[in-house]
């Protein structure tokens, strides 16, 4: 659970400046490959939340 916080921290406090940085500029290809780095970390999340869920409610 430690390193979702930390890579939540990451995506928003420097990966979101990036993204926003890249769409100001009009960079839509540096826009692209920000914005999908950041959907996959949101995955990874998702799955690591859930993976500990199970894991904690004895399920697994």
């Amino acid at each position: 659970m430690a390193s979702i916080a930390v890579t939540t921290v990451f995506a928003r406090q420097v990966l979101m400046p990036a993204i926003n940085n890249a769409t100001d500029s009009g960079n839509v290809r540096r826009f692209k490959l920000l914005h999908m780095l950041s959907v996959l970390i949101t995955l990874v999340h998702i799955f690591a939340a859930g993976f500990f869920i199970v894991r904690l409610a004895g399920l697994g």
